[in-house]
């Protein structure tokens, strides 16, 4: 379970830091209910907070500080697959150790 406060303008907030939260404005979020690791989509690309925990840390592979308006994970394919604004769609393949469900 996650617990969100929500910040200016109904952003999220929390152990975002503030020189990102300054940065890069959140648009979308998805979670990876396998294991609770958060993707959060800004106006600088992707950043992910695995299982929740923090700190957070960019996931832009190949991308170039774009604005991500969409993120859907595939599960299956164990792909993040980002949407911009104007600068088309990229794949982020994710990592098995990071997608690994916790242990049981």
């Amino acid at each position: 379970m996650f617990k969100f406060t929500p910040g200016v303008g109904g952003g999220l907030e929390g152990d975002w830091p503030r020189e990102q939260a300054a940065q890069s404005p959140r648009l979308v979020v998805a979670i990876d209910p396998r294991n609770g690791t958060l993707y959060v989509g800004t106006e600088n690309g992707v950043y992910t907070e695995p299982e929740g925990t923090g700190p957070w840390k960019p996931l832009n592979i190949g991308m170039a500080g774009v604005s991500v308006h969409s993120l859907v994970l595939n599960q299956t394919t164990n792909v993040l697959l980002a949407g911009t604004y104007g600068g088309g769609v990229y794949e982020l393949f994710l990592d098995t150790v990071q997608t690994a469900g916790r242990p049981p």
